[in-house]
């Protein structure tokens, strides 16, 4: 007892020199220092550039083949293709895809510390959305069963690098009310530059777009690839119009956007892709049906799309009374330059059924089919078989494909609901509308480093983004109501 007012002195001695100390010149510049720190790294880290770079960088480094960078002095034989799009075997193609990945490796790092710096806002998003964390551990659960498990962890961490881009896009963009349209422009600054260097590249060897698009040959610019060309159009497309058709955009941006369409079109046609020409024409129509419905109320749409579904409907029924099914197919396949097989597909597509009838529950492992392939009545030259929900089935089954299905559900019920709240967000239900069309005769879904997969899964997180409570008091004392009151409320980022 009798220690007590000897520790009281020495506390109260010893927090008298810390004030002393605060007081002095030195004191003050160290406070001011760390608050000027402190200041400087939450800038940083919440820095709208910096959470964005990953988007863009990383749809230039998908929409680049860089075997055509390391020889675009003698790419002659990487650019023009005859028939169907296979990759030349040149030896300096390994350490091209090395250079890829060493690349996509610093990106996905510098993008896994941004998120770590604002891990409140990317856990609280997995929170609201835990399907998305129950798909990646669907797909990692795949690595029990596969031939190479290193393949599927590679995969699924890809998977969820995928939501990660455009989450980390979300949080730098909360506070902008030009969100969506600042997103439009870093998706379509990528996109031109890859489009444009290949128009470049195809005057530097001397040609011109009309040679090519006049003759059977195809072009895969700096994409190293016609279909990829085509597609990664497609995309560069939807952001044009979504920049044209916005109400936020200004002249010079749309003027931009006017002169980008054009180099897209000039993609399309010269990729020779039929896939990529049916897509262009279907998210032009529906980003113009779009618009022109959004102009209305909510009970005028309902009624203006119950009345152009009856006269859609009305016209296939008067088309089928006068031709068969049969021969439209034959008309439609042949107007894309494709035979009846649809270039081979619908033989991969029987394949792809015998895998599934053997396993179609948990499907055979998230690991590129190499354990399909490894059997050998599955095996096949292509990297895929050329339909997205068939692949999907392939690699985990009717679990997993179940799983994409209910992620799509939930996407277009979001869509729905922000739509009623907000009629400028029209142009987001296309990238979702264009995934399941692709996926048709293409293999997008849920596949990694997939232009068609980010932008829909960008848009899904720009429908369901809200702001996340960043400080510990905050979470912790939010009460029952005001969470029911931020599940109605959606707060675009």
């Amino acid at each position: 007892m009798n220690n007590m007012p000897s520790t009281k002195k020495r506390k109260s001695s010893s927090s008298k020199r810390r004030k002393a100390d605060t007081a002095s010149p030195e004191g003050i510049r160290k406070r001011s220092l760390k608050r000027w720190a402190r200041a400087a790294f939450d800038r940083l880290s919440t820095s709208p550039f910096l959470l964005s770079l990953p988007l863009s960088l990383l749809f230039l480094s998908q929409l680049t083949d860089f075997l055509v960078l390391l020889k675009v002095t003698d790419a002659s034989s990487l650019l023009i293709f005859s028939a169907q799009p296979v990759q030349s075997d040149d030896p300096r193609r390994i350490e091209a895809e090395g250079l890829q990945k060493t690349f996509q490796a610093i990106l996905y790092l510098y993008l896994l510390v941004m998120c770590a710096f604002n891990w409140r806002a990317v856990f609280g998003y997995f929170r609201q959305w835990p399907h998305l964390v129950l798909i990646v551990g669907m797909l990692l659960f795949t690595a029990t069963y596969s031939t190479e498990p290193t393949k599927v962890i590679t995969n699924s961490i890809l998977i969820l690098i995928s939501i990660l881009i455009p989450l980390a896009f979300a949080i730098g963009h909360k506070d902008y009310p030009d969100r969506v349209v600042r997103f439009y422009l870093y998706l379509l600054v990528p996109f031109i530059v890859s489009h444009s260097a290949s128009l470049l590249l195809l005057f530097y060897y001397g040609m011109s777009p009309f040679e090519i698009i006049t003759s059977t040959n195809r072009y895969g610019g700096l994409a190293g690839n016609p279909n990829t060309l085509g597609n990664t159009a497609v995309i560069g497309l939807w952001a044009c119009f979504a920049i044209i058709l916005s109400q936020q955009t200004g002249k010079l941006l749309r003027a931009f956007a006017i002169v980008s369409v054009l180099v897209f079109a000039n993609s399309i046609a010269m990729s020779g892709s039929g896939t990529a020409l049916a897509v262009s024409l279907v998210v032009v129509a529906l980003l113009f049906w779009m618009r022109f419905v959004s102009a209305f109320s909510a009970q005028v749409r309902g009624a203006v799309n119950v009345f152009a579904t009856a006269i859609f409907l009305c016209g296939v029924l008067a088309v089928l009374v006068m031709v068969t099914p049969a021969q439209i197919f034959l008309v439609f396949t042949e107007s894309m330059g494709k035979d009846a097989t649809l270039t081979g597909r619908t033989e991969l597509w029987d394949m792809a059924k015998g895998a599934i009838a053997q396993r179609p529950w948990l499907g055979w492992s998230f690991d590129s089919h190499a354990s399909v392939k490894a059997e050998r009545e599955f095996f096949i030259d292509h990297n895929h078989y050329h339909n997205g929900f068939l692949d999907t089935l392939v690699e985990g089954g009717a679990v997993l494909l179940a799983l994409v299905l209910y992620h799509l559900a939930h996407f277009a019920r979001v869509f729905i609901k922000a739509f009623h709240r907000n009629r400028t967000l029209f142009t987001l239900v296309v990238p979702g509308i264009m995934l399941v069309i692709l996926n048709i005769s293409e293999y997008s879904l849920l596949r990694p480093l997939s232009e068609i997969w980010q932008l829909y899964i960008a848009c899904f997180v720009l429908l369901t983004f809200r702001t996340v409570a960043t400080s510990n008091q905050s979470s912790t004392r939010r009460t029952k109501s005001s969470r029911k009151r931020s599940k109605r409320v959606l707060r675009w980022a």
